[in-house]
């Protein structure tokens, strides 16, 4: 169930990146400014999450530690503030995590190819150096393209007017102060998500370089060790077969997207809301409800953050984690 839950939350959560990105019909209207919203190459977001995660009554009523893992990942917050420049490939992110009374802090850092990362647990800074790997980012980068094309073409074809509303002249509180905005909301039915889910399942499946991440960690995990590349592409498409038959099992209520467009047709806020129940019965009572706000702000503006002071007394290479394997094996 919590691999189930967490590959839909993924799957949410690129939809709502997809949809970033004025006429009087809605669906044009959401469609024009995600595009355009898309297209910023410098700007600030602020995004708040509240993750509420019934884990069901058998883990509840379990033993002590069971319950105790039922109790810490109940309710999960956070807030993540990042700046961005894509022109200047530069980046900063402040987040921020709590659950079961515990809050962690994390950094990120990106400038000049190099990467640090403050993690929780780790004493050192996490460096990459991403200049080793231009060639590989390149690609991905045309794939990660490619990809949100597909799916943002998913997401165009699954909006109608019936699902669909504006409201003009509406106001909402920015940092900036109140700002004037349209308004458009958008409600699916469980069907809807799950023929979404299914899609874009079908989508990153087909895309040769997530397929063979894929496969190279099925080649990694216990059952897939020392299997044939026939054997491995078996494996995939039958893990393929079972997510979307558990998906059957789920239900989505109350999905409520809205994305708040200014006079520029920039989407400045964005929230999205939903339940997923598990109606299995393999864990009675399990679900999700998930509320997630993100604020878009100083777009267009230039970014402005100093990289901390690396050395090897407060900084770590990717690779000595496992110098075994190469970068993308250290996070895959």
């Amino acid at each position: 169930m919590r691999k189930k839950i967490a590959l839909i939350i993924s799957l949410m959560m690129i939809s709502v990146i997809a949809f970033m990105g004025c006429s009087k019909d809605p669906v044009k209207t959401l469609i024009n400014s995600t595009e355009k919203t898309a297209a910023i190459d410098k700007c600030t977001e602020t995004v708040d999450f509240d993750m509420k995660i019934n884990m069901g009554e058998n883990l509840k009523t379990g033993n002590e530690t069971d319950a105790q893992i039922a109790a810490l990942f109940s309710n999960i917050k956070g807030t993540f503030n990042v700046k961005g420049d894509k022109t200047g490939k530069a980046m900063y992110c402040d987040g921020n995590v709590g659950m079961g009374g515990i809050n962690v802090n994390t950094k990120m850092y990106m400038k000049d190819n190099k990467i640090a990362m403050q993690v929780p647990m780790f004493p050192k800074y996490l460096v990459v150096d991403m200049s080793k790997y231009e060639e590989d980012k390149k690609q991905d980068s045309k794939a990660q393209a490619e990809l949100a094309k597909k799916m943002l073409d998913i997401l165009k074809k699954s909006l109608s007017k019936d699902k669909a509303t504006l409201t003009d002249k509406k106001k909402i509180n920015t940092i900036n102060g109140d700002v004037n905005v349209s308004e458009i909301t958008v409600k699916y039915a469980d069907e809807d998500i799950k023929n979404i889910v299914s899609q874009f399942t079908d989508v990153v499946y087909s895309d040769d370089t997530f397929k063979s991440s894929a496969i190279d960690n099925l080649k990694k995990s216990k059952n897939g060790q020392g299997l044939s590349e026939a054997d491995l592409n078996k494996m995939l498409e039958d893990e393929i077969k079972k997510f979307k038959d558990e998906l059957k099992n789920v239900e989505f209520k109350d999905f409520v997207y809205t994305a708040d467009i200014d006079k520029n047709s920039y989407i400045i806020q964005q929230k999205i809301s939903f339940k997923a129940n598990d109606l299995s019965g393999e864990a009675k009572g399990s679900g999700i409800e998930v509320n997630m706000t993100t604020k878009t702000t100083d777009i267009g503006k230039d970014i402005n953050f100093e990289m901390p002071k690396l050395d090897e007394t407060n900084s770590m290479n990717i690779e000595d984690l496992n110098p075994n394997n190469d970068l993308n094996s250290n996070i895959n």
